[in-house]
């Protein structure tokens, strides 16, 4: 399959998964990547447009294949993509921001963590996208590519003043895969004062019990 048919495949949902233009796709690999990373660019700069036309794939397709690729050259436009509004990524990507995401975050970032971290700090950010960008760290921790003690770190600054200290979906998250890590004791968690209608009490008793039981 030629490289124009394999991304006329990708452009349109069809109901049905493009899937012998994805096998071509990894077998013409070299040749396809650039227009995998043209396709991601231009979604972010015509985003609004492409909303309005309901039925374009080519850029899940695009981020997909980028991430099994591990190519690097897509960090930038991953993470400039997911900066745009909430409500322009939920059409054009549903449940891919929380399902997705960041896995893919973690696979094209090729061990540099500044555009991950500049989605969770920046309050402008979809909420959902900030908590994919945490999972995203957790999954480089568990893949054994980061620093399990630099996350925890990490998100220790987060606690002492890096968020905005008011409540979000993105407290919760942080909360959530904080726990995950399994930090010494919770004093990072718990010495931070925060209203305590900040973080849900599901999350609260999870967290408590992850650090108790592991």
């Amino acid at each position: 399959m030629e490289t124009a048919e394999i991304l006329h495949q990708f452009e349109r949902y069809t109901g049905k998964f493009a899937r012998a233009a994805v096998e071509a796709a990894v077998e013409r690999r070299e040749e396809v990547t650039p227009e995998l990373l043209r396709t991601l660019e231009d979604t972010a700069n015509r985003a609004a447009q492409l909303e309005g036309e309901g039925d374009y794939m080519a850029h899940l397709y695009a981020m997909f294949l980028l991430a099994q690729f591990c190519e690097t050259r897509a960090y930038p436009l991953v993470v400039r993509f997911a900066s745009l509004p909430g409500d322009l990524l939920d059409s054009l990507c549903g449940d891919f921001i929380t399902e997705d995401l960041g896995a893919v975050l973690a696979s094209v970032c090729g061990g540099e963590l500044a555009g991950i971290q500049s989605l969770i700090e920046n309050h402008a950010t979809d909420e959902w996208v900030r908590g994919a960008a945490f999972s995203s760290l957790v999954t480089l921790v568990a893949a054994g590519q980061e620093s399990r003690d630099e996350i925890v770190s990490y998100f220790g600054g987060l606690f002492r003043g890096k968020l905005v200290r008011q409540w979000s979906h993105v407290w919760d998250t942080l909360v959530s895969y904080s726990s995950e890590l399994y930090p010494a004791d919770c004093s990072m968690i718990l010495s931070v004062p925060m209203r305590r209608d900040w973080l849900t009490q599901a999350t609260l008793v999870s967290t408590m019990s992850s650090a108790t039981y592991r």
